[in-house]
């Protein structure tokens, strides 16, 4: 059977109680700063780090833009391409059947170039050469017998050779549904 004999008066029971209590909060405290003290070393050194990984990126991509300027153009006018393609696909028309019609009427003799066509105002220029001046009216003659095409404009100009002919002829088109 355990005996406690407790031979201090009450009020230095107290104090000692106060006077550990104050020690144990001491303790506590300065273990604590220790701790604080290392987090903050911790986190400056992390911070150092980071900034001097980010200078290095910097320097590295502003080295990376010098060196693929010419990649770095060509990315923006693919990206141009794109978004033109974009903006078409926006104003899309039924074209494959017509545009598939078009080229059933060229000739042998006809070669185009290329076709430019806006959709806006409803044009569509053909660049090429004829191999004849007959050959050239009659592609003429054939174009105007395609419905969808209001208007046919070959300059006269154009005609005054009699072989290899450069000509640009100018298309007018109706808006499908009209």
């Amino acid at each position: 059977m355990p005996l406690t004999l407790n031979l201090l008066p009450k009020n230095k029971k107290r104090e000692t109680q106060v006077i550990i209590s104050l020690s144990l909060i001491k303790d506590t405290l300065n273990r604590l700063g220790i701790i604080l003290i290392f987090l903050l070393f911790f986190f400056a050194l992390i911070n150092f780090t980071l900034a001097e990984q980010l200078k290095t990126l910097e320097t590295s991509s502003s080295l990376v833009n010098k060196g693929y300027e010419n990649y770095n153009f060509e990315v923006a006018e693919i990206n141009k391409k794109i978004a033109n393609i974009t903006a078409a696909g926006q104003q899309y028309r039924v074209l494959s059947p017509r545009m598939l019609e078009l080229m059933e009427k060229i000739p042998v003799n006809i070669k185009i170039n290329s076709l430019h066509l806006d959709i806006y105002s409803q044009n569509i220029t053909l660049p090429g050469t004829a191999r004849t001046r007959e050959d050239l009216l009659k592609f003429e003659e054939d174009l105007k017998e395609i419905e969808w095409i209001t208007a046919v404009d070959l300059p006269k100009s154009q005609l005054f050779q009699k072989d290899d002919i450069p000509f640009a002829i100018k298309l007018t088109t109706k808006v499908p549904g009209e």
